[in-house]
């Protein structure tokens, strides 16, 4: 009789604990742990620059890696769409990732974020930004000029007033990978993450 019980215990006990695994939850964990990773290969192919050569003093350059070229937001942002949507093509195994743009008040345009769908494009597709030439990046209305690639514009997928990014207020002009995912928008910052704060590879919800 105690074996009975105890065999229909474990039946029970197995029963149970398989029913908390929630396949939403699972795919969430899994769409994070492949943005940090995608981020972290992103990271380590760039380092901050603002000369265009040299790495900028107090960037910690957390990921470093065999032939790092120097870059800014543009480029950290750039390369990190390629691999997510291009090569590891997490556009159909995710969601497709998008250029978020912050225009802050002294950006020189009116102040405003957008985000748009962009084709990664070979470089000079565009536009030829040099080494050592960090300013100009930017054809209005058609896409940005890297180092290494171009972004055509496709389309604008939202368009309001500046965002704060991480709580911060862009004064400038930012630019940094944005995905629609479980109807909300997400934000991550590879440069960020890269100059010192790792955290900014876990997707977090923007406030539109």
């Amino acid at each position: 009789m105690k074996k009975s019980i105890t065999f229909i215990i474990i039946i029970l006990t197995i029963g149970f604990t398989g029913c908390n695994s929630n396949p939403e939850d699972d795919f969430t964990k899994e769409f994070f742990s492949t943005v940090k990773n995608v981020g972290e290969e992103a990271a380590s192919m760039i380092f901050w620059t603002e000369d265009g050569i040299n790495l900028t003093p107090g960037s910690a350059n957390l990921y470093k890696g065999l032939d790092e070229k120097p870059g800014d937001c543009l480029d950290f942002t750039l390369e990190f769409i390629n691999l997510w949507n291009n090569v590891h093509n997490n556009d159909q195994n995710f969601v497709k990732a998008y250029i978020g743009q912050i225009n802050g008040e002294l950006s020189g345009v009116i102040p405003a974020f957008n985000i748009w769908d962009v084709e990664i494009a070979p470089r000079g597709t565009i536009g030829m930004r040099e080494v050592g030439y960090i300013t100009a990046n930017t054809k209005q209305g058609i896409g940005w000029f890297g180092y290494y690639h171009d972004a055509v514009i496709k389309g604008n997928m939202y368009s309001g007033k500046p965002i704060l990014h991480y709580g911060q207020k862009i004064d400038g002009g930012h630019v940094f990978p944005v995905f629609y995912f479980n109807n909300e928008w997400y934000e991550i910052d590879v440069g960020w993450a890269d100059g010192g704060n790792a955290s900014r590879l876990t997707p977090t919800k923007i406030k539109l």
